[in-house]
Formats: structure tokens, C-alpha cells, sequence
């Protein structure tokens, strides 16, 4: 604006020093209607600002009082719950029993490993299985009170023998080679009792560990085929539902028939073990018999 006026004041300079006054008048006006226009303009802007404060201020205030008079609610916790809903609800579906078959590749592999299972437990009598548990720690029981039984009353006739022995070298008796023979057999069964000695803590070892992994398979079995209708019912819940609500399904599938699994490897080492046992267990009867004969000829 300055710069402005400074160079008129030299227009206006020049043109006194040439003298020509019309000119100067004209000048004289134009300036003046501009100087006018520019002073109506800084007007207009600086009202139209005022007018905007103002406007601005009314709207605030006018927030203000309806702030006051309806205030907004806190978003809690449940309001938060309702707004993850989805659009549109799932209808719940109704599950029957005849329903649970198996569909997926997951589940057919599943129940495949079950049916072997229960084809083990059928060759096995499954059912029979708590009975002959109690029998055969029965038999163990019998077999290990006889066995130190008959360890024990061949300890005693050798110490007898031996005595005899040692009365009729002193008067040199006749029976002599008749105890001598006595005893080497005596003898002899006793190192055949003592080897089978440590059989007898071993088989009841073996019996323990096989009865259980026997009990650990039927829970295993019952397990795998619970798994495998829950991953059903889950797949049929979800059937429209996401990729990961399908991939939990399967995942439950590889569950059951890991389980499966487990229970048909349980089952197989159980009876292999249980198997050997019993092999194991006629060896020991069959020493515990010939021993009990040896005593009972010895009696006579």
C-alpha cells in the first residue's frame, strides 16, 4: 500500500513539472476511486470474518446446551458385546445321533483306526477283561507263594541231608551214597529255583506294567470315539461358518484318531507282554511241580 502512494506522489511530481494539470486531476481520481474500493473490500472481509466468529460462537454454545440436555451414554463392556454380534445370528442346529457319521477324510481315517481298535477288543473279550485281570494277579499270588514254598522246603531237606551225612561218615554208615545222591539233586533243583527267582519279581513287573497299558487302551478307545462325534458335530455346526471354524473340525478328527492310535498300540503291547508272562509263568509251574515231587519222594 505504501509503495502504492509513494508512486503516485511521483506521477503526481512529473506531472507539475510538465505542467499538465488535466492529467493530474485524472490521476487524481482514479486513485482515489481505487483507494476507495480497496478501503470497501478490507471492510467487507474484516465484517464477513466478524460474522463468522460469530456464527462459530453460536454453534458452540448451541452444542453445548444440547450436550446438557441429552448426554451420551458410556460404551461398557456389554455394549461392546452387542456391537461384535454378528448380522445376522446363527441359527442354532439341532444334532441327532443318527447325524454323527463320518464325512471328511479326517474323520473316515479316525473311524477307521477305531474299528480296528474294537475288532482287538472283540479277538480280546474286552469284556472279560476285569475278570481276568483279577485273575491272573491271582495266579501270580499262587504261583509265587508256592514257589517259596517249595524254595524254602529244599533249603530245609538239604540242611537235614547234610547232617545225616556228616553223623553217618563219622560211624560210616551205609546210606551214605544214597544221601550224597539225594543231595546233588537237592542241589540241582535249588540252582534251577534260584534262577527262576528273579523271574518271579520280573513277571510281576511285566504283570503290572501290561495291566495297565491294557486299562490305559480302553480309556484311550472310549476317548478317541467321543473326539471323533464331537469333531462331527462340530463340522456340522459350523458347515456355513469360516475356514477356521471348518479347521477346528478336522483338527479334532487328527485328535481322535491319534487317540486311536494310541489305544490299538497300548492294546498290542499289552498283550504281547501279558503273552510272554504267561509263557514265562508255565515255566516257573512246571519247576514248582517237579520240585514238590522231588519232596514227596524224598518223604517216603
Amino acid at each position: 500500500m505504501k509503495k502504492i502512494i509513494l508512486a503516485i506522489y511521483m506521477l503526481m511530481l512529473l506531472i507539475l513539472l510538465s505542467c499538465n494539470t488535466s492529467s493530474l486531476n485524472e490521476l487524481m481520481s482514479k486513485t482515489k476511486e481505487r483507494f476507495i474500493a480497496k478501503k470497501e473490500d478490507s471492510e467487507s472481509i474484516k465484517k464477513t470474518q466478524k460474522d463468522g466468529k460469530i456464527v462459530e460462537q453460536y454453534l458452540e454454545e448451541r452444542e453445548k446446551q444440547i450436550v446438557q440436555a441429552d448426554p451420551v451414554e458410556s460404551v461398557n463392556a456389554e455394549n461392546l458385546v452387542i456391537l461384535n454380534f454378528p448380522y445376522y445370528p446363527q441359527k442354532e442346529i439341532e444334532i441327532k445321533e443318527e447325524d454323527l457319521s463320518p464325512s471328511t477324510d479326517e474323520e473316515k481315517e479316525a473311524e477307521k483306526v477305531i474299528s480296528d481298535v474294537k475288532s482287538a477288543l472283540v479277538d480280546l473279550k474286552f469284556s472279560k477283561l476285569i475278570d481276568d485281570e483279577h485273575k491272573l494277579k491271582n495266579e501270580y499270588e499262587q504261583l509265587e507263594s508256592s514257589f517259596h514254598t517249595v524254595y524254602y522246603a529244599i533249603l530245609e531237606l538239604k540242611n537235614k541231608l547234610w547232617g545225616h551225612l556228616r553223623q553217618n561218615n563219622a560211624k560210616k554208615h551205609k546210606h551214605n551214597n544214597i544221601e550224597r545222591q539225594k543231595l546233588t539233586q537237592l542241589g540241582q533243583l535249588n540252582n534251577n529255583l534260584n534262577k527262576k527267582r528273579a523271574d518271579i519279581d520280573e513277571l510281576r513287573i511285566k504283570l503290572e506294567s501290561g495291566l495297565n497299558e491294557r486299562t490305559s487302551a480302553k480309556y484311550f478307545f472310549e476317548k478317541a470315539q467321543k473326539t471323533l462325534k464331537e469333531a462331527i458335530a462340530e463340522r456340522l455346526k459350523n458347515k456355513h461358518s469360516n475356514w477356521s471354524r471348518k479347521k477346528n473340525s478336522n483338527l479334532l478328527a487328527k485328535k481322535a484318531r491319534n487317540e486311536a492310535e494310541n489305544a490299538l498300540r497300548q492294546l498290542e503291547t499289552s498283550s504281547i507282554a501279558i503273552g510272554q508272562i504267561m509263557g514265562r509263568k508255565k515255566e516257573v509251574e512246571e519247576l514248582i511241580q517237579e520240585a514238590k515231587s522231588v519232596l514227596a519222594n524224598f518223604k517216603k
